[in-house]
């Protein structure tokens, strides 16, 4: 029997008829907000001259680390203990809650009555499938190591402006061909950094979890989900009605739409294929994961209709893509643009591939993803030092019984109904914590293990992942992906900036990484390796 929290979340989400008030989604949002224009501030105070101090005015401390936004929405702060908080029962303390709200509010997913009753039952076992497949170190490596990115990486530019010879990740990155490969002379593209990595991270992760063919059979799948996520996500989250006559609005809703007509072929596809039917198409399915297998089946046994599963399932692909494809361009920008690391870290990462420099372009012949995680504390801890700067982690729960927290000599009490959020952004840019936080500092990360005496790049109280037992389930398997894709870019490609000399652009808030406030015009071409 599902829990009192559950039922309410569903009907307080617009499940069964029922109205949907905004109240928790502008929670959340203003959650993240906070975190975002108190960074922000942090990172401006050395150009004003004025120390800007946390909480702002419209926030109340209560006492400790507790502070006040609303009666019924509480902010923990710089809590010593927020990860055993937030890894307290499900039962006393839920995300379950804020999935079921997000899962029909904003990814649209229209469930029965009995269904939304089931959700903290049935998202425990999709998440459990996930958590067996892309958590495990041993079964995350062998995911990424089966998505060839040596090889795509090699592939990333065709030379060719004609969007029909164009990759899938090429389109939307505005290629402007300024000389082709000919007689083992490397040839030039520009490009826009963002949107290219950006796509090509998710044609890497995508067919992990779907398979090729889902993505080949469906070309505009990247730009319906970019449009969903830039232009309808972060009016959804705070509320705003369906029927808004908003044109950008429209329009995402409408690739919202189209992303679940997406998925629904593909879960009718997946179904005929378990069944030993004729495949729609006679698309290949063979190489759809275990885990969507299992997700599907999950679903079936629990009455979900297709469609369903479809509108359900545009959460998970959200998680996939929405965070992690940006930090490539992220990572690659600070990368090149700091003097000195890029060469530091092609050193690091030599030692994990192998490059056959007798063929043109050079090819990555072997790549051990299992050493460039443990061997590699410089790239690593470059990745930790982004997250840090573009990240806007925010983890929000709803307090299902009565629970008290300890806080030093303090004691905080909640009662049920009460929604706790931990921005963890605001740490990020604590100077107690990182020193000189508006500084990219590579190895800020790496310190000495005591045991080994090895060098190793740690998270310490960085949390780009959240806390608690709802933390990201895919972070085993992103952080490979990101530093994969990284490394082999690193080893073959040579990038400047179209413009001239590197400078940072300014950042403007994302739904939950930062992006960049123009686009960055890069010049790639073909390493020249011997």
């Amino acid at each position: 029997m599902a829990t009192d929290s559950v039922r309410d979340a569903f009907a307080s989400s617009g499940g069964h008829d029922a109205s949907t008030p905004a109240s928790v989604y502008l929670l959340s949002l203003v959650a993240l907000l906070i975190a975002s224009a108190f960074t922000y501030s942090r990172l401006q105070k050395s150009k004003r001259e004025v120390e800007v101090d946390f909480p702002p005015s419209f926030i109340w401390r209560k006492k400790g680390s507790l502070f006040g936004l609303t009666s019924r929405h509480r902010i923990l702060h710089n809590l010593e203990n927020i990860d055993r908080v937030f890894t307290k029962s499900p039962h006393i303390l839920s995300a379950d809650v804020l999935g079921l709200r997000l899962g029909i509010r904003v990814f649209g997913a229209r469930l029965t009555k009995e269904t939304g009753d089931k959700f903290l039952i049935i998202n425990r076992k999709l998440t459990q499938i996930i958590e067996r497949y892309f958590v495990n170190d041993a079964s995350a490596t062998a995911s990424i190591q089966s998505a060839d990115v040596p090889g795509k990486v090699a592939r990333l530019l065709s030379f060719s402006s004609d969007a029909q010879k164009q990759h899938q990740w090429e389109r939307s990155a505005a290629i402007k061909v300024l000389s082709t490969n000919s007689d083992g002379h490397s040839g030039a593209v520009e490009a826009d950094l963002e949107l290219l990595m950006r796509d090509f991270g998710a044609c890497v992760s995508i067919p992990r979890l779907y398979g090729q063919d889902f993505l080949d059979r469906n070309p505009h799948l990247l730009e319906d989900f970019w449009k969903f996520d830039n232009n309808a996500f972060p009016l959804l989250i705070i509320g705003v009605p369906t029927w808004a006559p908003i044109k950008s609005f429209r329009e995402a809703l409408a690739a919202r739409t189209r992303l679940h007509d997406a998925l629904e072929g593909f879960y009718i596809r997946l179904n005929q294929y378990k069944s030993g039917q004729k495949v729609d198409f006679d698309a290949d399915m063979s190489d759809v994961s275990v885990a969507a297998m299992e997700r599907n089946n999950c679903l079936e046994e629990h009455g979900l209709s297709v469609r369903a599963r479809a509108e359900l399932e545009l959460g998970t692909f959200w998680g996939l893509n929405a965070n992690m494809q940006p930090m490539v361009f992220w990572l690659l920008l600070y990368a090149y643009s700091t003097p000195g690391l890029v060469d530091e870290l092609r050193k690091e990462v030599s030692s994990c591939i192998t490059v056959d420099t007798a063929t043109y372009p050079p090819q990555i012949t072997a790549f051990d993803f299992s050493r460039l995680s443990h061997e590699c504390p410089l790239l690593k801890s470059s990745l930790f030092e982004t997250f840090r700067l573009v990240e806007d982690p925010t983890s929000l729960r709803y307090v299902s019984k009565p629970m008290t927290v300890a806080d030093g000599t303090l004691e905080h009490h909640f009662k049920p109904g009460t929604w706790l959020s931990a921005p963890h952004a605001l740490l990020q840019s604590d100077p107690s914590i990182f020193p000189e936080p508006e500084k990219f500092i590579p190895d800020r990360f790496i310190e000495t293990d005591k045991e080994t005496g090895h060098r190793v790049a740690r998270y310490g109280r960085l949390k780009p992942w959240g806390s608690g037992s709802a933390v990201c389930k895919g972070r085993t398997f992103a952080e490979k992906e990101v530093m994969g894709i990284v490394a082999c870019f690193i080893t073959l490609w040579d990038m400047e900036n179209a413009e001239g000399s590197w400078k940072l652009p300014g950042m403007i808030p994302g739904t939950g990484v930062k992006r960049p406030q123009k686009p960055i015009r890069v010049l790639l071409k073909h390493r020249t390796l011997e």
